[in-house]
């Protein structure tokens, strides 16, 4: 039970977040993780200081906040430079900029699929422009990387580094900073990078950096605020459900209230009727927008096969 009184460690919500992103990718569960370990290696690269490395993870685990459906998510992983990326940077923006905590994030995802040679442009700092565009760099080079990904015979993912490299280096000044796309590389050449997106090193990775983290406790207003930016996240799944969170979330408010129970109560379980209903983050986008009956024999095996 949380007393009201207490406070929360802002670090794991943020990592709590982005395991629950995650989950839209149904069977790959690790693109923002793996994305933010590349972000904060090239940001330690960099000689910036331990603060501005966590910044940079902070802001790579966030930053595909927008996407909530599986098929947008398998297409912005199997597609270089999709077309339609901008809706999700939009949405992401839209989303963070509602949470007092978490809105200094809201313009490097506004702007994580915006080429190099149009970001320089814009009238942002410096430094946001750099975080930008290495989130983005990192994001395609997950995209480049899928096939091994998924290759058991190729775990260590060493056989992908000419094709990253190769590929990075067409795309310098247009897609990426030159001086990024270099850092990359030249951090990259030590083989126990690539060892890094194995799934178990990477937990470890996370485990650590959250052991060392300075903690940033908010209090109960802050983590009702961020509860409500996954409900967001949640209702925006499937157009049948739009604002269904909020609205249980509500009536367990008010029932608590109505029962006698104390506003201490009541306010635990509004956040938890925001929370409610995660689980369907996980669940293919096929089954929560099929317009007939879902209980086919098909579908109760697929259901079946991602609860294992």
């Amino acid at each position: 039970s949380l007393p009201m009184s207490s406070s929360v460690d802002l670090n794991h919500l943020v990592f709590a977040l982005s395991n629950t992103l995650d989950l839209v990718g149904v069977d790959d569960l690790h693109h923002s993780k793996r994305v933010a370990y590349m972000v904060r290696e090239m940001a330690k690269a960099k000689n910036l200081s331990i603060d501005t490395q966590d910044h940079y993870m902070q802001a790579a685990l966030l930053h595909d906040c927008g996407v909530s459906s599986s098929l947008a998510h398998e297409e912005l992983l199997s597609n270089f430079d999709w077309q339609f990326s901008d809706d999700h940077c939009t949405r992401g923006f839209n989303l963070l900029m509602q949470s007092e905590q978490l809105k200094k994030f809201a313009f490097c995802v506004l702007f994580h699929h915006t080429h190099w040679k149009d970001l320089i442009y814009l009238e942002m700092q410096e430094s946001c422009k750099i975080l930008t565009n290495t989130i983005f760099l990192c994001d395609r080079v997950d995209a480049l990387m899928q096939n091994y990904l998924k290759d058991e015979t190729e775990k260590y993912y060493l056989t992908a580094q000419s094709y990253v490299y190769d590929k990075l280096e067409s795309l310098k000044g247009d897609f990426f900073s030159p001086e990024l796309v270099d850092t990359f590389i030249k951090m990259s050449k030590l083989e126990s990078f690539w060892f890094g997106f194995r799934e178990d090193i990477l937990q470890r990775y996370y485990q650590k950096i959250l052991k060392k983290q300075n903690p940033l406790p908010i209090g109960v207003h802050h983590l009702h605020e961020i509860a409500l930016l996954f409900a967001n996240f949640v209702d925006a799944k499937s157009h049948f459900t739009a604002s269904h969170s909020i609205n249980v979330a509500k009536v367990a408010h008010a029932l608590a209230l109505k029962m006698g129970l104390s506003e201490e109560v009541a306010q635990k379980l509004e956040i938890a009727g925001l929370l409610h209903d995660i689980g369907k983050l996980i669940i293919p986008d096929e089954i929560l927008d099929k317009p007939s009956s879902l209980y086919t024999k098909r579908n109760m095996l697929l259901v079946k096969e991602i609860m294992l």
